[in-house]
């Protein structure tokens, strides 16, 4: 357990702010506005969902987490790694679009590959960062900022490029987003003293090798007693979600929506979304219980059930389809931060970032693998299929939350 005088000060969530929205942003591009933007080039929608094994480094990113706790300086490989992303961002514009979704869309997907293993890399380096520099009554506050910033990033990657395409063009679009990413590395940069200690105790000295040491760090993770119910809990809490959300920009393609109509539909439930994570937040310093993660990951099967009224009404109204988006983003925000605020809480002192790491990997492998299927289920057997399929799917995985004996912050071992 942390103790008080280990308390983050105010500027450090400036600089969460910054880390966590530079992630979001190329996210979102790859989440929000390929998905749109392949389907209106007539990319089937098993390609589409298929998007997800570019993710493939967020699946694995455990298997290199040790090495990163083991470096000297958090810092330095933010900074690094948000170099790298910047340049690449400035290649996709250069290409034209029209050619990045035909002839060169394998060079368009292989810069978003990298760009992913890039980003899931400084992910590790920035919740070891967040992590250990935070005390249990400000998880709430972080996890809040944390889901907020990333989703201001989507916004911005996603349903904005859909709008900004149509006005300003893809390349300016792509411009003016790197330069974006520069600015967020401000607040970083003004602390030099942030993430410069050591990012592991004395343990990793006594090792004999750095595999030793990486290996036992993950095992003495999985070695925790009542882990099998929460990895259970990461691996399907958010399986609703990410099998009926991924299809449902790609079904309004299908309905005849814009690529702008799309996009400031995004805008708007996204918003909605980042209002969710403010009251997610609230709500873990308040509740941080099992009875608030039972129900908001029913609330969020049922938003996705909802999605069923847009698939089979074809003459709903927009009005709707804004509040049936808007409440699934709600949800989705207000859940996200409960179960990152719960990750947080099973970290162990020193390792915050492989056990954080560990935890994120199992959850978005869950996702992922939903993900996927999304396509498959939706173009051999209906929407509607798929968001039922999703709704019964999030009712099964309250079993696992429900037998979860919920415990402490884990000590080391």
């Amino acid at each position: 357990m942390r103790t008080s005088n280990q308390l983050a000060p105010n500027s450090f969530f400036l600089v969460l702010i910054g880390l966590y929205f530079s992630q979001g942003l190329p996210s979102g591009i790859l989440a929000k506005a390929l998905p749109p933007l392949m389907r209106d080039f007539g990319v089937s929608l098993s390609l589409i969902s298929a998007l997800k094994l570019l993710a493939l480094p967020w699946f694995l990113k455990f298997l290199w987490a040790p090495f990163i706790d083991q470096r000297s300086s958090r810092r330095r490989w933010v900074f690094g790694i948000q170099c790298s992303v910047i340049p690449l961002l400035l290649v996709l514009a250069l290409l034209p679009l029209e050619s990045l979704m035909n002839q060169q869309l394998w060079i368009f997907l292989s810069l978003l590959l990298l760009i992913n293993t890039l980003s899931a890399t400084q992910d590790i380096a920035t919740d070891g960062l967040a992590a250990s520099s935070l005390h249990d009554n400000q998880l709430g506050l972080a996890n809040t900022i944390q889901v907020a910033a990333y989703k201001m990033g989507l916004i911005l990657g996603g349903s904005v490029l859909l709008i900004l395409i149509d006005d300003i063009g893809w390349q300016l679009s792509l411009f003016l987003f790197s330069g974006l990413l520069a600015l967020a590395l401000l607040p970083l940069a003004a602390q030099k003293s942030i993430g410069s200690r050591p990012a592991t105790s004395a343990y990793f000295s006594t090792q004999s090798t750095t595999k030793v040491a990486a290996l036992r760090s993950i095992k003495g993770f999985f070695q925790q007693n009542s882990f099998g119910w929460w990895l259970c809990i990461l691996l399907t809490c958010k399986l609703s979600d990410a099998l009926g959300s991924s299809m449902l920009n790609p079904m309004l393609i299908d309905k005849n929506f814009s690529l702008t109509e799309i996009g400031y539909l995004n805008s708007v439930v996204s918003a909605i979304g980042l209002a969710g994570a403010g009251i997610g937040g609230i709500l873990f310093i308040r509740w941080h219980s099992k009875t608030l993660l039972l129900s908001v990951s029913f609330l969020q099967s049922l938003a996705i059930l909802l999605f069923t009224l847009i698939a089979s009404n074809g003459h709903i109204s927009l009005l709707s389809i804004y509040a049936i988006a808007g409440f699934e983003q709600l949800v989705d925000g207000i859940s996200t931060v409960i179960i990152f605020a719960f990750m947080m809480k099973q970290c162990r002192q020193n390792f915050e970032g492989t056990d954080y790491t560990l935890q994120n990997s199992v959850h978005i492998i869950g996702m992922g693998i939903a993900s996927i299927a999304s396509g498959v289920i939706a173009e051999h057997l209906g929407y509607n299929t798929l968001f039922i399929s999703a709704f019964m799917l999030g009712i099964a995985s309250l079993y696992f939350i429900w037998r979860w004996p919920m415990a402490n912050r884990p000590v080391n071992t």
